[in-house]
C-alpha cells in the first residue's frame, strides 16, 4: 500500500488535516500502541482493510456507513466488520498524535508536541493497553551516527530486546518518523509509511542502518565515493508499564564537539531541545564546538520554549554565551513561552543577563506579545505587572511592523485589564497605527463593551475615521457584538459615515449576516436606492427581523424610493417605455400611506407596484398584511417552541482575515494571533459582490 493511498482514504473519510508531511508520526504511534499491548492482529486487520480499499476510498466510506446501519439495527457483526467500522477511530487517533496542540484545552491547557506520546496516549489507548498500565517510555535519546556507528547501536538494541515482543522503537529524523521492532537476534521489522510494502521484510543491523539513512533522506549518489554526513536521529523505545525496561546502557556519554545539522536545518542541539533531552545537551562541548553559539543557543532555547521542553530550556539558560534575544526571526524564546502561557519560563528568560526588554520580532515587543495571549489569565496580568516593575524603561508605545502599539493589540483582543495596566503605565491612548486605526477601533473589533466605555471615558472620538474612512462603529458591526454597537450609539456614533468603498455600518452588519444589529442601526441610517433593491444585503436580511422592523424598513425604503425617483428621469430607458415616473411615485406614496393606516384601494396602482424595485417592497407589504398583528406578545402568552440551533448560511459569512506567523521549523501550525489581524492594517474585508 502506498503513502498517497492512505492520504486519499483519510481525506475521503473527512480527515483533511492529515497531510503528506504528517501521517508518519500518527501511524507509527498507533502501531507502537498495538505492539506494546500485544494487539498487532487488530492493527494488521485494519491495515488489511485499508489495503483492500486502497484505490476505492468512496467504496470504503459507503461500506462503513452500511455496517454502522447494521449495528443500529441490532445486527451482530464479525471481527472483520468490527475492524471496518473502527477505521474512522484509527484515523481519529492518528490525527490526535499528529496535532495534539489542537486539543490543548482537553489536555489540561498544556501545549503538547508530537514527542509527548505518553501524555497523548492516555486519552486514546486501547482497553488492552490500559489493562497493562498504559504506555511506558523506557528510553529516549538523540544522537548523531555514522553508518558504522548506527549499525553498532542497532546491534546493541537487538541484544537488549531480542526476547521482548512487547517493545516498539520509534526513530525520527529530518521531519519523518518510522517504527521498528526486534524480531530476534539481529533481526528487525521496519514500519515506514513511505514504504509500507517493506513491512514483511526482515533486516539485519547493517541493513537497517542503510535503510534508515535512505528513509530519512540522508544518503545520495555521492555515498558511492564518500561517507555520508552522520544521521541526526532521535530514538524512543516504548513498552507497557506492567513490563518496564532498563535501557540506560544504550545511552552514549562521550563528549561532542562536531555538531551535525540535518537536512531540515535542525542541529543535534536543536533536536535535543525539541525532545527535552538534557543528557545530550550536556554532552556537547560548547567551548570547543563548531556551533555559532550566539545563534545556535538562542534557536535551541526558542525551540524548547515553543513546546514546553522546560528541562532543556532551563539548562540552556545556564550555558555561557547564551543570547536569549536570538533568533529574532521567526521568534525568540520569551515570545514562545508567553504565547504558551508558560510564565515561569518566561520569567526565567526575562531575568537572564542577556535579556533585552525592547527586543522585538514581527509581532512587536514583549508587551505586544502579552496583549496577544488568547484567553488571558490572571497569570498574564501578573507577569505584565512584574515586567513593568523590573523594566520601567520598556518602550510602552513601541509600534510593531503594522504600526500597532501594545495598547492597540490589547484592545483588539479585548483584554481590558491589560489595557488598563498599559494606560496606567503611560501608554498613549490617542496613538494611531499605520492605517489610522485608534485604540477604539481595536476595542470595537473585539466587541468588548466595557473596554469601549473605558476608552470613550478617556476621551476618544467614536466617529474618528481611519484611512479608509471607517469608524469604530464599522468595526463593531463587523464583529457583530450588539453590546458594543449599542455602547457606541449611546455615545452618538454616526450611522451615516460611509467608508471609501461606500459602506455604512449597517451595510457591514448585513454583509456579515448580523441581522440582529438591524433594529439598532436602521432608524439611524439614511438609505440609498442601491440599499433598498431586492438583492441588496439589507433587503436579503430584513425577513429575518421581526414585523415591526420590517415595517420600519418598508417606510424608510419607500421614502428613499420616492426621493430617488422624483429626481430621476421620466422613464428609465431611452425609448420612453414602461411606467412613468409620476405613476411610480404615486404608487409608492399610496403604499406608504397604507402603511400609516390610511384606507386606500391599491388596485389602481397595481401596474406600478408590481414592477421593478417597488415589486419587492409591495411583496413585503403583502406579507405584512397577511401576518398577525404586530403588537408585542406578552411573555406569559408565548407558545412553547422546540429550540434548535440554526445552521449558518453557507457562503454568506464574512470572516476577519488573519495573517499568521510563518510556520516554524517544528512543523507546528502557525499560532493564530489576533494582533496580526489584517483589519489592524488594512480596510475592513468585504464581500466581493454587493449588488
Amino acid at each position: 500500500m502506498k503513502h498517497s493511498q492512505l492520504i486519499n482514504i483519510a481525506h475521503r473519510l473527512g480527515y483533511t488535516s492529515i497531510s503528506d508531511r504528517g501521517l508518519c508520526k500518527g501511524f507509527t504511534a498507533m502501531w507502537t500502541q498495538a505492539v506494546c499491548c500485544g494487539d498487532l492482529n487488530t492493527f494488521n486487520r485494519r491495515l488489511g482493510i485499508l489495503q483492500t480499499y486502497a484505490d476505492m476510498p468512496d467504496d470504503l466510506l459507503k461500506r462503513i456507513n452500511q455496517v454502522r446501519d447494521m449495528i443500529k439495527q441490532g445486527v451482530q457483526i464479525n471481527n472483520n466488520l468490527e475492524a471496518l467500522v473502527e477505521i474512522p477511530a484509527l484515523f481519529d487517533n492518528i490525527t490526535f498524535y499528529l496535532k495534539p496542540y489542537v486539543a490543548k484545552e482537553a489536555l489540561g491547557g498544556k501545549f503538547l508536541g508530537q514527542h509527548h506520546e505518553m501524555e497523548v496516549s492516555q486519552y486514546i489507548q486501547s482497553k488492552k493497553l490500559e489493562d497493562l498500565g498504559g504506555l511506558d517510555l523506557a528510553f529516549r535519546t538523540t544522537d548523531q551516527y555514522t553508518r558504522a556507528e548506527l549499525t553498532s547501536y542497532l546491534k546493541n538494541i537487538s541484544d537488549k530486546l531480542k526476547d521482548r515482543t512487547d517493545v516498539a522503537i520509534n526513530f525520527g529524523a529530518n521531519s519523518h518518523s518510522v517504527a521498528v521492532r526486534v524480531l530476534g537476534n539481529d533481526e528487525f521489522q521496519l514500519i515506514d509509511t513511505n514504504h509500507l510494502d517493506k513491512m514483511g521484510r526482515k533486516y539485519t543491523s547493517e541493513e537497517l542502518a542503510k535503510e534508515l539513512n535512505s528513509s530519512f533522506i540522508n544518503d545520495s549518489w555521492q555515498d558511492w565515493f564518500t561517507e555520508p554526513e552522520p544521521l541526526v536521529l532521535s530514538t524512543s523505545i516504548f513498552t507497557n508499564q506492567n513490563n518496564p525496561l532498563d535501557l540506560e546502557e544504550l545511552r552514549a556519554t562521550s563528549s561532542i564537539t562536531h555538531v551535525v545539522t540535518d537536512k531540515s536545518n535542525f542541529s543535534l542541539l536543536r533536536t535535543a531541545a525539541q525532545t527535552n533531552d538534557v543528557a545530550v545537551i550536556k554532552r556537547i562541548d560548547f567551548q570547543h564546538s563548531n556551533l555559532n553559539l550566539d545563534l545556535a543557543l538562542g534557536e535551541a532555547l526558542s525551540t524548547a520554549a515553543a513546546i514546553d521542553s522546560v528541562d532543556a530550556a532551563k539548562y540552556l539558560l545556564t550555558i555561557p554565551g547564551m543570547n536569549v534575544n536570538k533568533p529574532q526571526h521567526p521568534i525568540s524564546a520569551i515570545f514562545n513561552a508567553i504565547l504558551n502561557k508558560n510564565f515561569d519560563l518566561a520569567k526565567d528568560i526575562s531575568q537572564h543577563p542577556s535579556f533585552d526588554p525592547n527586543n522585538t520580532f514581527a509581532l512587536g515587543n514583549v508587551l505586544h506579545c502579552l496583549a496577544n495571549v488568547q484567553n488571558s489569565t490572571p497569570e498574564t496580568l501578573l507577569f505584565a505587572q512584574d515586567f513593568f516593575q523590573n523594566y520601567p524603561n520598556v518602550d510602552i508605545n513601541k509600534k510593531n511592523s503594522m504600526g500597532n502599539t501594545p495598547l492597540y493589540e490589547a484592545c483588539v483582543t479585548g483584554n481590558i485589564e491589560l489595557a488598563k495596566l498599559l494606560i496606567e503605565n503611560g501608554a498613549k491612548i490617542d496613538e494611531l497605527n499605520a492605517n489610522n486605526h485608534s485604540a477604539l477601533h481595536g476595542a470595537a473589533l473585539s466587541g468588548n463593551s466595557d473596554l469601549i466605555e473605558l476608552l470613550l471615558n478617556e476621551g476618544l472620538d467614536c466617529n474618528q475615521a481611519n484611512s479608509s474612512n471607517e469608524t469604530p462603529l464599522h468595526f463593531a458591526c463587523l464583529s457583530g457584538k450588539k453590546d458594543a454597537v449599542e455602547k457606541l450609539l449611546a455615545h452618538s456614533a454616526s450611522c451615516n459615515i460611509r467608508s471609501e468603498r461606500g459602506f455604512t455600518p449597517l451595510d457591514l452588519a448585513c454583509l456579515n449576516d448580523h441581522h440582529e444589529l438591524i433594529p439598532s442601526l436602521l432608524g439611524r441610517t439614511k438609505l440609498t436606492r442601491k440599499e433598498i433593491e431586492p438583492d441588496s444585503p439589507l433587503a436579503r436580511l430584513i425577513p429575518c427581523c421581526n414585523k415591526n422592523v420590517q415595517n420600519d424598513f418598508l417606510k424608510k425604503a419607500l421614502n428613499t424610493y420616492i426621493d430617488d425617483r422624483k429626481s430621476g428621469p421620466e422613464y428609465l430607458n431611452f425609448l420612453n417605455l414602461g411606467i412613468h415616473r409620476d405613476q411610480k411615485v404615486a404608487a409608492a406614496r399610496a403604499l406608504l400611506a397604507s402603511l400609516d393606516g390610511a384606507e386606500l384601494d391599491l388596485k389602481s396602482h397595481q401596474e406600478a407596484l408590481t414592477n421593478g424595485v417597488l415589486s419587492s417592497l409591495y411583496a413585503l407589504y403583502r406579507d405584512q398584511k397577511m401576518s398577525p398583528a404586530m403588537a408585542p406578545t406578552s411573555a406569559d402568552n408565548l407558545p412553547e417552541i422546540d429550540l434548535q440551533i440554526p445552521l449558518s448560511s453557507k457562503g454568506n459569512s464574512i470572516r476577519i482575515c488573519i495573517s499568521e506567523i510563518p510556520q516554524d521549523d517544528l512543523g507546528r501550525e502557525p499560532i493564530d494571533q489576533s494582533s496580526i489581524n489584517e483589519t489592524s492594517q488594512t480596510s475592513l474585508p468585504l464581500k466581493s459582490k454587493t449588488n
